[in-house]
């Protein structure tokens, strides 16, 4: 799964330089899905876009990056500043960004940066799979989360499963096959 970047920067140049080397080195890790070249028209894309990874630069005619971070208070992206400037090191450590590139951009760097954050992408989707059991019954199988299960009653070959909303199920499975579920 590649991760979705947006770019919102006033420099066309430094867009297509962005562009280009995630296109080149990191092709099967990102893609580019959404560039902007100020923060009004970047606010929009983002609500119509979620990226996984914006990569933002702070001084732009506009408003700043940090004016973007303040609209959106809920914002489930990763934020990498991209900016000419060091001076706004201390504000942005204090936005809590995923990292601050200095222009012009290091290939090596957004190559990092690209690979850490597919890296951290891939670890929040593992974490976040809801596990359900698979439970056959005659018209097929049915998939139950283990947090709906009340009990599972073992009797010989045969289980017998109770939820919490009273509905009981018995299957022809050993308990011990759910234990190891």
């Amino acid at each position: 799964m590649k991760i979705k970047c947006a770019i919102i920067d006033d420099e066309p140049e430094a867009i297509q330089l962005l562009k280009k080397v995630i296109a080149d080195f990191c092709t099967n890790d990102a893609e580019v899905v959404c560039t902007s070249e100020n923060v009004i028209n970047g606010l929009k894309m983002l609500k119509q876009n979620t990226p996984d990874l914006l990569f933002l630069d702070i001084e732009m005619p506009d408003a700043t990056g940090f004016d973007l971070i303040e609209m959106l208070p809920d914002r489930n992206f990763k934020i990498v500043f991209v900016t000419a400037y060091e001076k706004h090191a201390l504000k942005a450590i204090k936005a809590k960004p995923f990292d601050y590139l200095l222009k012009p951009v290091d290939i090596e760097e957004v190559i990092k940066v690209i690979q850490l954050a597919k890296k951290e992408h891939k670890s929040v989707n593992e974490n976040n799979r809801v596990f359900k059991l698979k439970i056959p019954i005659k018209e097929g199988s049915i998939f139950i989360s283990p947090s709906e299960i009340v009990y599972i009653k073992g009797d010989g070959r045969y289980s017998q499963i109770v939820l919490k909303d009273s509905t009981q199920y018995t299957v022809t499975r050993n308990i011990g096959l759910f234990e190891n579920e």
